[in-house]
């Protein structure tokens, strides 16, 4: 009897994209049972280096050649992205994946500051804006507020006579201390001084040394103003028209004012743009006092002039003081919501002042 033959029969059609093991049937004649072996079947892409063996246990591959790596092996870990290696250190909860130049590593995110809404009606930058609260005048070296004066609002008192006299002095009774920021001699005297009122209550305003040649004063009241100088001009002549003369404001709001002292009597009027104050003239006439003010909300040249009523000498000033500051602390990147417009105007803090964006 012959030796019985094995033959190993291989279907030759396309099988089925793999899924767990291949197997191949060994087929004998006679009674001979079939023999079974198993066998993985290598898969090889385009973008896959060698061959992959999916099992079903450790990765997989479907029809779309997409690769799914499976269990909790080591062979889940991914050492490169992108050529560039990852560092074995194991993470911890809330790390993140960051390059540092040469490698992957896991990172804790960190806040250096951080950030606060602010809200409120007012401009951020303290950019506040001056008033004329109150104001008065006499034909004398002396004049009383009629309204009580608020602590830490501005009083100014300009003066004039006739003639010169030096060392003139400005005080009243709340004591305020006030700092002479003009004093002009010839052909007329004009005096301007400015201080911060140290207290509320009634105030009378005294000028100090002889009051002959026909003096006159004005005393008044500012809010948020202060008695620092952005810039001041002066001018004298002996014609019927005081000025022009213009100062150039360096700060948004700064308080412009226009103060005249004449010997030409009668009235002095201020031009267009200024709102007038006081027009005083002195008890026995032949000199005045005028007073007038501007808010200027953005820096700006501005020029101002009085219309005398004759030919006569006189001394002009302009002087534009600052408004007060007082600007919405916070740290860079803070936002800040103007309230008193709506919609709501937006600021950010930015390298120390409040800039709108939208």
């Amino acid at each position: 009897m012959a030796a019985p033959t094995t033959s190993i029969m291989l279907n030759t059609s396309t099988p089925a994209p793999p899924s767990g093991q291949q197997n191949v049937a060994f087929q004998s004649d006679g009674d001979t049972p079939q023999q079974r072996v198993s066998a993985y079947m290598p898969v090889a892409t385009s973008s896959l280096s060698g061959a992959m063996y999916p099992d079903g246990a450790t990765c997989e591959v479907d029809g779309a050649g997409k690769l799914t790596v499976l269990g909790t092996t080591g062979s889940t870990n991914a050492s490169e992205i992108q050529g560039i290696a990852v560092s074995a250190t194991t993470p911890t909860t809330g790390q993140v994946l960051e390059y540092n130049g040469t490698e992957y590593v896991p990172t804790t995110p960190s806040i250096t500051s951080s950030i606060t809404a602010h809200f409120g009606t007012a401009d951020p930058n303290g950019a506040n804006t001056p008033a004329s609260v109150q104001s008065a005048s006499a034909g004398g070296g002396s004049v009383a507020l009629s309204s009580s004066v608020t602590e830490g609002n501005l009083l100014v008192v300009v003066f004039s006579i006739d003639t010169y006299v030096p060392g003139r002095t400005c005080t009243d009774t709340l004591g305020t201390s006030y700092t002479q920021l003009e004093n002009l001699s010839t052909p007329e005297e004009l005096d301007v001084w400015a201080g911060i009122a140290p207290a509320s209550g009634t105030n009378t305003v005294t000028i100090s040394g002889s009051m002959n040649y026909r003096p006159a004063m004005t005393a008044c009241e500012f809010s948020n103003a202060t008695i620092s100088v952005d810039q001041s001009i002066t001018s004298s002549d002996h014609s019927s028209m005081a000025g022009p003369i213009s100062v150039t404001t360096a700060a948004p709001n700064d308080l412009v004012l226009a103060c005249v002292g004449s010997s030409s009597g009668g009235s002095a009027t201020v031009s267009s743009g200024f709102t007038q104050l006081s027009d005083q003239e002195a008890a026995y006439n032949q000199n005045v006092t005028a007073v007038a003010y501007s808010v200027e909300t953005s820096p700006a040249s501005v020029s101002a002039s009085f219309s005398l009523p004759s030919t006569g000498a006189w001394c002009m000033a302009l002087i534009a003081l600052k408004a007060i500051s007082d600007p919405v602390s916070g740290t860079e990147g803070d936002l800040y919501f103007q309230t008193s417009s709506s919609p709501y105007t937006s600021y950010v803090l930015h390298s120390g002042a409040w800039q709108p964006f939208s």
